[in-house]
């Protein structure tokens, strides 16, 4: 095309046509009715100012046009004018651009030049002899046209339905102009996959009622305006954008805005006259039934005022579209037919949206401001909204401002930013929602399980945060994915801020979690009864924390007080070195829900049995290593996580607390001085950690424990047994018995008393330990080296086809290779167990691993892996592929070696080795070498690789060997095409080798390998 992209679209139609013929009928009804549609249509008449030449104006206007219509007349040819325009039109067109029309003149006429046409081309012929070459060229312009599809007039009565179809046809062919308009790719980023995206939701012909959710800022406005640019070049019969429902609303009222809708669409001021609420006229309806319309309704927040203004817009035309915005995907639920969620903008869309704003077209500053303009589109955590204003914000500024600008959106947001925001949170209307809402914001962090944040949350018998919650996530407040929550950047910061707001002195507000304010309060004794929660990271402090006993003693509302290192909560806490105090009085924990004082030189918590706790749900008390007792929590009959790891000082675990029934986490690990009551746990309890205790025996009231999942004794130096019902736990998956020093045996396993679920086993390090009478055939892992005077184990039963069909662990063939998850597996650790004997290795272990293998080649147990180390220097008889010396073998593979149907691959492989030394860097890797048949002298090689780490053997010179199970993804070594690759593979290298940062020397002795099927 001649002209260039910013000057074309002026115009979206051209008329071409004689005067004489048409102007003061068809075409001024045809220009009528595109102009109704609101197509910017080019006519001489109409566009021509006074005293400018024709001929130069009509010229541009050609070329800054879209579409062109023709309409040939009768006498159209003996216009010279109209010859010119037509070449020119060709000139600029593209497919589909053109549409002639063949006003009461065939087509064949004009095409032949026949009849008056034919008259007319012998005048041009006459006139222009000597220019021929010109009159030639406005022939094969009429031949080319004339060609090309249009509309002859004769085939449409009346000649209104002409004028119909063709204004049709125009709207159909705008919109891909409207999308590859150079101003709308420049200022608006990522738009047009989203649209794209919309508009494959408004696949069905019937009435389509289409959501647009997002939170406030993200782009829902912006995407609905697009769309409705671009649909509305569609044949519709009316249009209507209605912005700013909720706001409208509000100012002037839902029937302001309902009359509105019906007189833009019905194209008539009068119909409202007609309308009536909550039942729709008849009168209305039938006027309904002749409308196919386009309507966006913009940020609706009502479920009535969306209804209100719906109400009867099933009987439009089939075809009709409505688009629907708002921050609440419930509201959208009650009336949408597809919902589509706007998603902050990914981190290269930020960027480009924030410079677009911050440099405009100033990009030589771009590369000084990188870092800042990072910054800053990270603090905006993708939404559009802010991009924008904090774009603005800074452009044109220096970088000591850039700088100002920033550190000041760290202490609170932007006005404009949060004017926005605040919108929904105010839209909630319930204040029991809006203070799930803070406390989400100003207490949890980064994700966090969706269950833990309900059971702190609960208020009330009568306030579940569970509703609470999903109504926040329907109002995109938070955001939940795979059970866990998560909140925008900016609306966390908008919570803290209305926190702040609600006064100056920080004693007086509900909830604090910047370290300065709880100084103030704690050290100052400033606190209030407003005051609800109070999170302490002990790591922001900069100085000791002299805090008075009493500093609670007016919270009377205290529900959630959690001090800790761990920002990030973990159990295993490091010990604090801040003083916090030595005793604490709460003037009312009826509302306690949450306590968490880690670290803490507290010496007890004077609690008696009628002490108001029944909403307490945690109490973790861990690392206070002067605390004497557990507090009494005879009424926390809610209480479901006690947390009194280290602490060091307690000795018994108190009588009533086999009353608590809700309790299903207990950790006492590293109480070095507990020894008694560990009779007194409640039934329901699911995590029992004992780890680095003093008890010497575990109580046989354990194989009451029917819920217990997992039960962790490790380095429990004093213990020497185990009850034999230990087994019997029917839910039991892990136990942990690793540096119990004095265990001399593990309790026997009789048929009645077997647990079929215990997966994870360690036994590790129990240097006392000689021998096994038996091992539970469900283990998944075992690990049990550094178990020095281990000499056998007398049983150790592998799972038949049988056991694993039982366990459900088995694939049906149909659903193989829809299986996408191949990542569990067996791992069995006998690492410097090197006094086992002969049967134990040889029989138990490494039979046992081929066992398991063949179970797993043949998919009866879906794994991915099986890792086995143990005391030896042989390679099992079984591997077909064996070495006597070397790490590496090559490999002649089988036509059949791959089966077209399943694209896992499963190998097993073995390695003899010694080495002196080894660490938890120490690691096992295999290289597996795909060599193809040699293609015009060259031979193509694809390469798999894997690693398995933390070798445990520390004596040098130590021989033991390594037995794997692999299975290799064939697509991730050829591709999707992996099928048509391995026809070509006709051999294979294998080697296996070890490295690591705590390595010196090693040697494979030997090594062998298995092909499976």
């Amino acid at each position: 095309m001649a002209s260039s992209s910013s000057s074309q679209g002026k115009h979206d139609a051209f008329l071409s046509f004689r005067g004489e013929d048409t102007r003061y009928g068809f075409t001024s009804n045809l220009y009528r009715a595109l102009r109704e549609k609101n197509i910017q249509t080019y006519m001489d008449d109409q566009k021509l100012e006074s005293g400018q030449e024709i001929s130069p104006q009509l010229m541009k206007a050609i070329r800054e046009s879209k579409i062109w219509i023709i309409i040939f007349s009768k006498d159209f040819a003996s216009s010279t004018w109209c010859l010119d325009e037509v070449v020119k039109i060709l000139e600029c067109k593209s497919d589909g651009n053109v549409i002639p029309i063949f006003y009461e003149i065939e087509p064949s006429i004009v095409r032949k030049q026949e009849d008056s046409y034919g008259v007319a081309f012998a005048k041009h012929e006459h006139r222009f002899k000597d220019r021929m070459d010109k009159v030639q060229q406005w022939r094969d312009a009429l031949k080319e046209v004339a060609a090309l599809s249009g509309y002859d007039s004769k085939n449409f009565r009346p000649e209104y339905m002409l004028v119909q179809k063709i204004v049709e046809d125009v709207l159909l062919k705008l919109p891909k102009y409207h999308l590859t308009n150079d101003n709308f790719k420049g200022s608006l980023i990522g738009i047009e996959e989203r649209i794209m995206e919309i508009e494959l939701l408004f696949c069905s012909m019937d009435v389509r009622i289409i959501g647009i959710w997002g939170m406030g800022g993200i782009g829902k406005t912006t995407l609905a305006s697009m769309a409705f640019q671009k649909f509305s070049c569609s044949p519709f019969d009316g249009y209507c954008f209605l912005k700013d429902v909720r706001e409208e609303s509000e100012r002037h009222g839902i029937n302001h805005l309902r009359n509105k809708l019906l007189s833009v669409l019905l194209k008539d001021d009068t119909i409202i006259n007609t309308d009536t609420p909550f039942v729709v006229s008849t009168f209305i309806q039938d006027r309904f039934h002749h409308k196919k319309v386009l309507v966006v309704l913009d940020d609706v927040d009502s479920v009535s005022t969306l209804q209100y203004l719906l109400d009867g817009f099933d009987h439009f035309v089939d075809g009709s579209r409505i688009i629907v915005t708002s921050r609440d995907v419930q509201l959208l639920r009650t009336m949408a037919d597809k919902i589509y969620e706007v998603k902050r903008l990914n981190d290269f869309e930020a960027l480009e949206l924030f410079r677009l704003h911050a440099f405009r077209k100033n990009s030589d500053l771009v590369a000084d401001y990188e870092t800042l303009s990072k910054e800053v589109a990270n603090y905006a955590d993708g939404n559009p909204l802010a991009l924008k204003v904090l774009g603005s914000l800074v452009y044109s500024k220096s970088k000591k401002e850039w700088e100002s600008a920033l550190g000041k959106l760290q202490i609170g947001p932007n006005k404009d930013i949060q004017k926005v925001l605040k919108i929904s949170f105010d839209g909630l209307g319930d204040k029991g929602i809006q203070d799930i809402f803070l406390d989400i914001a100003c207490f949890f962090n980064d994700e966090v399980d969706r269950e833990h944040v309900e059971s702190i949350l609960h208020r009330s018998e009568h306030s579940d945060a569970t509703i609470g919650i999903s109504v926040l996530i329907d109002k995109s407040l938070i955001v939940e994915y795979q059970k866990r929550l998560s909140m925008h950047a900016l609306l966390r910061q908008m919570g803290k801020a209305i926190v702040c707001d609600e006064n100056k002195e920080p004693g007086n507000r509900s909830r604090l979690w910047i370290a300065k304010d709880v100084c103030h309060v704690l050290e100052r004794n400033t606190g209030s009864s407003e005051m609800e929660g109070m999170l302490l990271s002990q790591s922001e402090l900069k100085k000791d924390l002299n805090v008075r006993s009493t500093a609670f003693s007016k919270m009377h509302h205290l529900r959630f007080l959690r001090m800790h290192f761990d920002e990030r909560f973990d159990y295993r806490a490091l010990l604090l070195k801040k003083e916090l105090c030595k005793e604490i009085y709460l003037p009312s924990e009826e509302n306690l829900v949450e306590l968490v004082m880690r670290g803490s030189q507290l010496v007890e918590i004077d609690w008696n049995e009628n002490q108001p706790i029944g909403k307490l749900k945690k109490l973790d008390l861990s690392h206070s290593q002067h605390l004497i007792g557990i507090p009494n929590l005879s009424g926390a009959i809610s209480l479901e996580t006690l947390n009194l790891e280290g602490c060091k000082r307690l000795v018994k675990v108190p009588s009533y607390l086999k009353n608590l029934d809700k309790l299903q986490c207990l950790d006492l690990s590293d109480c070095q001085n507990l020894k008694d009551g560990i009779e007194y746990l409640p039934l329901n309890i699911r995590n029992l950690r004992l780890g680095g205790t003093a008890i010497e025996e575990v109580p046989s009231s354990i194989g009451c424990l029917l819920g217990l999942l997992y039960l962790v004794l490790k380095n429990c130096k004093r213990l020497k047994s185990q009850p034999e019902n230990i087994w019997k736990l029917e839910h039991l998956k892990y136990l942990d018995l690793g540096d119990c020093l004095n265990l001399e045996k593990l309790p026997e396993i009789s048929n009645d008393r077997i647990s079929s679920s215990l997966r994870n086993l360690s036994i590790s390090g129990c240097k006392r330990l000689k021998s096994i009478t038996e091992l539970p055939s469900s283990l998944t892992i075992l690990s049990a080296y550094n178990c020095s005077s281990l000499q056998t184990i007398s049983s150790w039963r592998t799972p038949t086809a049988q056991d694993l069909l039982g366990e459900e662990c088995c694939v049906h063939a149909s659903d193989r290779q829809d299986k996408k998850k191949r990542h569990k597996g067996y791992e069995y650790r006998f690492d410097n167990c090197l006094k086992l004997d002969h049967n134990t290795r040889n029989n138990l272990i490494a039979y046992g691993a081929h066992r398991r293998i063949l179970c797993a080649a043949q998919d009866i147990d879906d794994i991915s892996f099986i890792k086995t180390v143990y005391p030896g220097d042989e390679i099992p008889e079984w591997f077909s592929y064996q070495t006597d010396g070397g790490n590496s073998i090559q490999i002649r593979l089988p036509p059949n070696w791959f089966d077209v149907s399943d694209p896992y691959f499963k190998i097993a492989f073995c390695a003899a080795f010694v080495l002196n030394k080894s660490g938890p860097l120490t690691y096992i890797e295999f290289e597996f070498d795909f060599k193809t048949n040699k293609i015009n002298g060259n031979e193509h090689v694809y390469n798999h690789n894997d690693c398995w780490s933390h070798l445990a053997i520390t004596n040098p010179n130590d021989h033991h060997v390594f037995i794997s199970y692999q299975t290799i993804d064939l697509r991730r070594v050829f591709g999707e095409n992996w099928s048509s690759f391995c026809s070509n593979v006709t051999k294979a290298s294998f080697r296996v080798f070890i490295w690591g940062a705590n390595v010196i020397t090693w040697k494979i002795n030997k090594c062998g390998f298995e092909l499976l099927k």
